[in-house]
C-alpha cells in the first residue's frame, strides 16, 4: 500500500496569533485498495486517538513550535475507517497554529504527518510560513 499525503495551507497566516488553515488529504497512490482513517483529527506526534500532527520547524530544521492544547478525544470508530480505492483520496481541515505555536516571529517549515498503526507515518511536503 502506498499513501501520500498532501498539505496546503489554506489562508497563511500573517501574524503568530493568526489562524492558519491547513487542507490535508491522504490519496491512495498504490495499486490496492486501503483503509484509512477518515477522521484525521489533529494531534501530537506522541499522543493517542489522533491521527494528524505536524513537525513544525525553523528554516534551519530547529524545533519552533510548543504544544498548545491539552485534549481528550474518543477513540475512532469503525465508521471512521474507510477504503480507498486506487487513486482515492480523503481530505479534511485543521487549525495548525491551534495546535502548534511557533515561539517567535520568522520562517518556519510544517510537515503534516498522517499515521496510523497499518501504514506508519506519512509526511507531506514542507509548507513554508513566514509570521510576524
Amino acid at each position: 500500500m502506498t499513501l501520500r499525503v498532501e498539505a496546503e495551507l489554506l489562508d497563511p497566516p500573517r501574524e503568530r496569533r493568526d489562524p492558519s488553515p491547513v487542507r490535508v488529504t491522504v490519496v491512495n497512490d498504490g495499486p490496492d485498495d486501503a483503509v484509512v482513517n477518515a477522521r484525521l483529527a489533529p494531534g501530537y506526534a506522541d499522543s493517542l486517538s489522533r491521527e494528524l500532527y505536524a513537525e513544525l520547524t525553523t528554516d534551519g530544521g530547529a524545533p519552533a513550535a510548543h504544544a498548545d492544547r491539552d485534549y481528550e478525544r474518543p477513540w475512532p470508530t469503525n465508521d471512521d475507517f474507510v477504503t480507498l480505492s486506487p487513486g482515492g483520496s480523503v481530505s479534511g481541515e485543521f487549525d495548525l497554529f491551534d495546535w502548534y505555536r511557533p515561539r517567535q516571529p520568522g520562517a518556519y517549515r510544517a510537515v503534516i504527518v498522517y499515521s496510523d498503526d497499518e501504514h506508519g507515518p506519512q509526511r507531506s511536503a514542507p509548507l513554508a510560513l513566514d509570521v510576524a
